[in-house]
């Protein structure tokens, strides 16, 4: 891995960043880093038309492009200040990096996912040269504010959305394959004990060191709003925590007496760290006191007390583009230290656990959004070992000792690890979800069920041409994707076999294809009759699987960034939007020939019906339709934006467009509303029309049910 030192940062290009001594993390648009990257790289200069292809990906520009960027470059790498020349332009030429640039050689162990321990002052945290440890304390509720290019808040609040939804989906994705999972004992629990019994959604929690109490937070189904309720589990007794405003009340921890809890407060302004008293009788309300601030609102994480009560951690993150890192404050004076860095690849270190004797934090730290990296950070000489990386994203990790470590698996397991011999085995095994271990003396707590669920839906029409709406697929398992097939058949997506498979469902049966895997992350999937094929995008390329002889095969490269796949009305092409020199086109496939085509206009999404194809434009509200005959284009709505495909459709003369929680249905010739909005019982994350079902199939996210539950 290269990562360069000059002058007063430090350079990662893998991680797209730009590190300054101080501490201060900048997270490098595209074209700047591989601008950077490529002058640091060359050791000369580089040309113009050089630097156009390796930035641009193109020679067709004008190079004053190049101006702007270079410019905004030397004001990042402080090229100027105090006499400084890192960038030299060679006029008529290009430019040439002229610093004094070191290229820092680190191994990171774990890169090949190798699941051997390290023992290492700094893991993640010798990547960008900062010692946690010498990094200054802040002032209670003053932490220091990493600068960063901000993105597009409404997508990234989606795109956290997202990755909190996939918490509950992540079931859905790859086996655990590791060397050390394939050590399997006799599960020492494999029954359970239901020990809340609210209608709603009981998600993160606390039990009392003597496993007399239980604090957990609840989201009420109607209000949707989380309060705090501490549960007496001799007597049953639950007391509420009172709300004073429209906050929600999440992550509640004991101290170690149970006469003290740490929660977070969660507004739409703030996301606050609060202390309560408490005792066998009721909360003192009057002691209530803010301790701190956590940074954004709307995010979870975890608190905690340590062993002595004086001081609490807890997670921070100051803006959409921050990971978080986690916080000690001291109780007496007021100070907080960071603890932690993470790399801004992934959500950062936002759940952690304190070991039995108080010496170490166990440390989940999200990679890339995609996987989970297990730490244990030594609180006494500031150590880090790198304990395990899985697929899947976690919630908690529990110390079942001060050597052994509890973690959920992929198949609704929980794993007991040995730290000290690096192995792990099935600790719990119900066969049901359960997230979030939590261990009092010596039982085990987890919860059962799942905050968010995928189901299935069909939207049909009648013969007065209204629609009804009615579940398709009924099942605890998450179930998606859904494509309707000839003879009454729908093929989906589901993880009824544990991991994600492709699956038939023909009137009540359901039957799994084969052993066959389809490619991670499928954004599309259709069914054509033309070659009885599955075809859909998963990682911006086009896939093919053919559903007779099972075999897989990938109809694009790496040279194309694809979206927004859709089957025509005939069945007999695909459409997709297609990344060209930063302007989307939409082109298609003819299934028979396999011939790509390019439309002669500018679209996002497309769908193909009745001689015309009704398209998107990127970043622009409005629906177009281009006529395939006379190749005219007309502007048909535009209060339109429903930007990617799987969120609208057309279907024998009607537009589908589906929008949060409700479905509208319009007739195409005139754009008139055919029915009154149908409201759903959740939100449309993808809808599909075909002739071959009359209607429609959608998948919805629905709000799923949880309980805490002690193992037996």
């Amino acid at each position: 891995m290269a990562i360069y030192e000059c002058n007063n940062w430090i350079f990662n290009p893998k991680n797209q960043e730009l590190v300054y001594l101080d501490g201060e993390v900048l997270q490098l648009p595209a074209r700047i880093c591989a601008c950077l990257q490529t002058l640091i790289e060359a050791k000369e200069t580089v040309f113009y038309d050089e630097l156009l292809l390796k930035v641009w990906g193109t020679i067709h520009r004008d190079p004053s492009t190049i101006s702007s960027v270079i410019s905004e470059l030397r004001k990042l790498i402080n090229c100027g200040n105090n006499g400084i020349k890192l960038i030299q332009t060679v006029p008529k030429k290009g430019y040439r990096f002229v610093g004094d640039v070191r290229n820092i050689n680190i191994i990171v162990q774990n890169e090949q996912l190798d699941s051997n321990r390290v023992q290492t002052n700094n893991v993640e945290e010798n990547l960008f040269a900062i010692n946690n440890d010498d990094l200054e304390p802040t002032i209670a509720g003053k932490s220091t504010t990493w600068g960063r290019i901000f993105k597009s808040p409404k997508f990234l609040c989606l795109l956290f959305f997202g990755i909190i939804v996939s918490i509950s989906y992540s079931l859905i994705g790859l086996n655990i394959d590791s060397k050390d999972e394939l050590t399997t004992t006799i599960p020492q629990f494999s029954s359970f004990e239901v020990i809340t019994h609210e209608e709603g959604l009981e998600m993160d929690f606390d039990v009392s060191n003597d496993a007399n109490w239980l604090v957990y937070s609840h989201e009420d189904r109607e209000s949707k709003q989380t309060n705090i309720f501490v549960k007496n589990l001799l007597t049953g007794e639950i007391q509420i925590l009172p709300v004073d405003d429209m906050s929600n009340y999440e992550s509640p921890s004991f101290s170690g007496d149970a006469t003290k809890i740490v929660y977070i407060k969660n507004s739409e302004e703030a996301c606050e760290v609060w202390i309560i008293h408490f005792n066998s009788s009721s909360f003192d309300v009057s002691s209530r006191k803010k301790i701190s601030e956590c940074g954004l609102s709307g995010f979870w994480t975890t608190t905690s007390f340590s062993n002595d009560s004086n001081s609490i951690y807890f997670s921070r993150s100051n803006s959409l583009t921050e990971p978080f890192r986690i916080y000690k404050h001291d109780l007496t004076t007021g100070y907080e230290r960071n603890l932690t860095a993470p790399s801004s690849s992934g959500r950062g270190d936002y759940s952690f656990s304190l070991s039995p004797d108080g010496t170490r934090l166990a440390i989940i730290r999200n990679k890339l959004w995609q996987s989970t990296i297990i730490l244990v950070k030594n609180l006494e000489n500031g150590s880090i070992s790198l304990i395990k990386e899985l697929p899947l994203l976690l919630e908690r990790v529990a110390w079942y000792s001060n050597n052994e470590l509890i973690y959920r698996g992929m198949n609704w397991q929980l794993y007991l690890h040995d730290i000290q011999n690096n192995a792990s085995s099935i600790f719990a095994n119900i066969f049901q979800p359960i997230y979030f271990p939590v261990v009092a003396d010596n039982r085990i707590f987890t919860y059962k069920g799942m905050s968010q669920k995928i189901e299935i839906w069909s939207l049909k029409e009648n013969n007065d041409e209204f629609f009804t709406l009615a579940k398709e697929i009924n099942s605890p398992y998450q179930d998606l994707n859904a494509t309707p097939g000839t003879n009454g058949i729908t093929y989906f997506l589901s993880n009824r076999s544990a991991i994600e498979q492709v699956w038939r469902k023909e009137g009540d049966h359901y039957t799994k294809i084969s052993n066959a895997l389809l490619p991670d992350k499928i954004e599309n999937l259709y069914y054509s009759v033309l070659g009885h094929a599955l075809f859909g995008v998963s990682d911006k390329r086009i896939f093919k699987f053919d559903l007779e002889s099972e075999t897989l095969q990938w109809l694009s490269d790496d040279s194309k960034s694809i979206l927004n796949l859709s089957l025509s009305e005939d069945e007999n092409s695909l459409l997709y939007s297609v990344d060209i020199n930063e302007q989307w086109f939409v082109e298609t496939i003819d299934l028979s020939s396999m011939e790509v085509t390019r439309f002669p206009f500018n679209g996002f999404s497309a769908h193909k019906s009745n001689g015309h194809v009704y398209f998107t434009r990127y970043r622009k509200s409005g629906l177009w339709a281009f006529n395939l005959k006379s190749e005219t284009i007309v502007k048909i709505r535009d209060d339109f934006n429903a930007l990617y495909s799987s969120y609208w459709d057309v279907y024998a003369d009607k537009l589908v467009l589906t929008s949060s929680d409700t479905v509208q249905i319009y007739a195409l010739s005139n754009t008139k509303l055919i029915q009154q909005s149908i409201k759903l019982n959740g939100s449309v994350r993808n809808i599909q029309c075909s002739d071959l079902i009359k209607g429609c199939l959608l998948d919805i996210d629905i709000a799923g049910s949880t309980e805490v539950i002690e193992l037996k």
